[in-house]
């Protein structure tokens, strides 16, 4: 995308047309180049008709928070934040165009116009036009003002809110941007560039990071007190935790499938809606565009009727003056009651919106505890699911343990089943040995000396094993034994270095974290509190010059009302006068006619010289035989009648227009003295709000917007220190905590390391202990003697007891 030119033709300041070639030289190649010129020259209305053409809205009246004011335009039409106040006063047309390569590569044209009813400047204000072509004009997009913004913003590739921040940089935010502090430099920054989202995540992952080191830290205190499992609990529990973790890995894919197929059905319901809509839409728009025909007809004939409408209106006009001349009395007086009217209206609307404004408040105030409360239940509820979630759990791993011991009860019953058949195998091979049954009988004797050979043996060869195992087990733990004092040296010099470090940081000479945030946090609000008080004066002073703009607008309108009343009075004279003497041309032009009837003729015919007239009496008759002067005569009077008589209509039409101009300059000096007025009263209450406030800042007793500069200067310094020191303290708090944290790390460490080199030694002395007594034991063993017969005794017992090892 890519700018080409920017005109425009009549707004705020630029009076007539104006063009800026940016594909024209010097420009075309010009990398960097200004606009400048002194204030109200017109450099911010350049960027606005820039925006005007492009988006219909301008940066300076972004969404309602408008900066310049219409009421001096049209005060019972415009709203603070309409476009259409840009037209220039005076102006009856007004217009912006843009030319631009769009994000396609073509070229085209955006005009945005405004005009007044009748093209005349005292006219209203219509709504403004848009719309997109080709730059060769061939081709228009768009039909409406909203269908022509969509398609701009296609062709650009950038919203407004977008084309603000990638392109054009509203007047006064750069300079709010370089006056503000570091951190208010960047809250701005990231305003502008709409890049807050990264700050809540920072903060979110630093919230998220010291919840999971406090967790950690309890896992780790939790773990600290769970004893140790032997090998076969261990085993075991890993075993069910393993079948656990594929029930749970099944569930999982369960779930995921099942959601994959909700998700494919949710899908499928969307595409079918969006189908039944978009057909739907489709056929309203083809109707839609049947029953246009007739309209779009109708738009063609008048575009091209459009070149004839100024001499259409022109001659309407003309035509309409004379009758407009008798009438205007009528209609100014009813459009003073119509005014009145509206402006009964306005006050009314204006105190219903207040009145709504003021229950929109209340019930916000209402409705703040049920939305905290709302905001608990979620809470609660998303608590709750957890807690179901973990049940469910729960009751899977039960069932899964469930299903376990029973396979366990039938492999137990499978091997007793096993056992009975062994033992009835036994039972028939002591059937067969039935011939042993003599020495049988003596079996007790035998046997118990038989056990006590065999556990003589049996002791003898556990103590030697046990001695080895004990020798095995001193040397281990003796090396154990000297890493650990190794351990134990370095935990105490780490140990010794902490303390150190900690009484470093202990000595440092830093500000209090609490004491200079608080101090901050007030200077802060200070501050907020003195730009409150900047921009009240800022406001007041607005206001002062605005009253003093309205006042003496209100004398010249007063002024110029009595010029207008003089000037009529001198027309309505003028007009008694030329009415006075037309009357008379009139009976001239009368009693000229009555000598040329018919009947007059008759008798001039019969008058006889030297003969008295019938008539008059008289015997002199000039005018018996001598036509042609009475008939120059009447036509001389008639042209003088007819003079008069358009002197006379001229008279009074200039009378009309100044009495009519004489009454608007009337109405509009009562409007700028109610405006007067209305300022009066803000500024005494602006200056009476300023005065509340003053006295804790030592600022003078009205509004100085220069003093509240400097105390915001001042604050702005001490600001600046304070998040200084605030940023040193935090520093020394961080490195303080680190410094107790390492601290007390290497006292657990410590501790821990001589706890384990006082178990090696004391499981060294039992081990000392347990290798002299195995060795005792061995020493104690018996030297049997006995006879081919003893060695039969012994041999038969193995086998039997073996036998009855394997029947068991």
């Amino acid at each position: 995308m890519r700018i080409l030119a920017v005109r425009g033709g009549n707004l705020t300041s630029l009076d007539g047309p104006f063009a800026v070639d940016f594909n024209a030289e010097p420009l075309r190649r010009a990398g960097l180049f200004a606009i400048t010129g002194p204030t109200g020259a017109g450099k911010s209305t350049i960027l606005d008709a820039l925006c005007l053409a492009l988006f219909d809205q301008m940066p300076r009246l972004p969404k309602g928070r408008g900066e310049q004011s219409a009421a001096e335009r049209d005060p019972k039409i415009l709203s603070a934040n309409d476009v259409r106040g840009v037209l220039r006063r005076g102006a009856a047309l007004g217009w912006a165009e843009v030319d631009f390569v769009g994000v396609d590569g073509l070229f085209y044209r955006a005009r945005w116009e405004v005009r007044r009813a009748r093209l005349k400047a005292s006219g209203s204000l219509q709504a403004q036009s848009l719309s997109l072509t080709s730059l060769d004009g061939e081709q228009r997009f768009g039909d409406g003002k909203k269908a022509v913004l969509e398609e701009i913003e296609t062709r650009l590739g950038l919203s407004f809110e977008q084309f603000r921040r990638a392109v054009l940089l509203a007047q006064g935010d750069f300079a709010t941007f370089l006056k503000a502090p570091a951190p208010e430099r960047s809250a701005l920054l990231e305003l502008l560039t709409g890049t807050e989202i990264y700050s809540t995540l920072s903060k979110a992952a630093h919230e998220r990071e010291r919840r999971e080191r406090e967790a950690l830290t309890a896992l780790t205190a939790q773990g600290g007190g769970i004893g140790v499992l032997d090998a076969d609990a261990r085993a075991a529990l890993e075993t069910e935790a393993g079948d656990a973790d594929e029930a749970v890995k099944a569930g999982e894919q369960a779930l995921e499938l099942a959601r994959a197929a909700v998700a494919w059905h949710t899908r499928d319901r969307q595409l079918a809606e969006a189908e039944q809509q978009t057909a739907d839409a489709a056929a309203r728009a083809e109707s839609a565009w049947r029953e246009a025909e007739p309209r779009r007809v109708e738009a063609a004939l008048r575009s091209a009727l459009q070149p004839l409408r100024p001499v259409i209106a022109d001659a309407d006009r003309a035509a309409r003056e004379a009758a407009d001349a008798q009438a205007a009395d009528q209609r100014a007086r009813a459009a003073l009651g119509e005014a009145q009217t509206a402006l009964t209206n306005a006050a009314e609307q204006h105190n219903t919106a207040s009145l709504r404004l003021e229950q929109a408040t209340a019930e916000q105030g209402t409705a703040e505890p049920d939305l905290v409360r709302a905001a608990d239940l979620d809470g609660q509820i998303a608590a709750l699911v957890q807690e179901s979630d973990a049940a469910r759990r729960a009751r899977d791993a039960a069932t899964e343990r469930l299903t376990a011991i029973h396979a366990a009860q039938r492999q137990a019953e499978t091997a007793l089943t096993d056992r009975r058949a062994r033992v009835a195998a036994l039972e028939s091979a002591l059937t067969e040995q039935s011939t042993l049954a003599p020495l049988a009988a003596q079996w007790s004797r035998w046997d118990a000396a038989l056990a006590r050979h065999a556990e003589a043996a049996r002791h003898c060869a556990e103590a030697e094993r046990e001695a080895a195992r004990h020798a095995k087990t001193l040397t281990g733990l003796t090396r154990q034994a000297e890493d650990a004092a190794l351990a134990v040296t370095e935990a105490e010099g780490r140990n010794a270095q902490a303390e150190t470090a900690l009484a470093t940081v202990l000595a440092e000479d830093a500000p209090a974290l609490e004491a200079t945030s608080q101090a901050r946090k007030a200077a802060s609000e200070q501050r907020d509190r003195l730009r409150a008080l900047a921009n009240l004066a800022e406001r007041t002073a607005q206001r002062r010059e605005e009253r003093t703009t309205a006042c003496a607008e209100e004398a010249r309108s007063r002024d110029e009302a009595e010029r207008e009343t003089a000037a009529a009075a001198t027309c309505a004279e003028e007009a008694r006068i030329r009415q006075a003497a037309r009357d008379e041309a009139e009976q001239t032009l009368r009693r000229l006619q009555l000598t040329q009837r018919e009947d007059v003729e008759t008798l001039r015919h019969r008058l006889v010289a030297g003969e008295s007239c019938p008539v008059c009496g008289s015997e002199d008759h000039p005018w018996a035989d001598n036509r042609a002067p009475l008939a120059r005569l009447t036509h001389e009077q008639e042209e003088r009648l007819a003079a008069l008589n358009e002197a006379v209509a001229a008279l009074l039409s200039r009378q009309a227009g100044h009495e009519a101009t004489a009454r608007a300059a009337r109405a509009t000096a009562d409007a700028l003295a109610e405006r007067h007025s209305a300022l009066s009263r803000e500024i005494a209450a602006d200056a009476g709000r300023w005065a509340e406030q003053a006295g804790a800042f030592a600022l003078p007793a009205e509004p100085d917007g220069a003093a509240v500069a400097e105390r915001l200067a001042e604050f702005d310094t001490r600001l600046a220190t304070l998040a200084d020191d605030e940023t040193r303290a935090l520093d020394h708090r961080r490195r303080l905590d680190e410094a107790r944290t390492a601290q007390a790390q290497n006292n657990r460490t410590l501790a821990e390391k001589k706890a384990s080199l006082q178990s090696v030694k004391d499981t060294i002395d039992a081990a000392g202990t347990a290798q002299t007594l195995a060795l005792v034991r061995r020493d104690r063993r018996p030297r049997p003697t006995g006879t081919r017969r003893w060695m039969q005794l012994t041999n038969l017992r193995r086998s039997t007891r073996s036998g009855g090892r394997r029947g068991r």
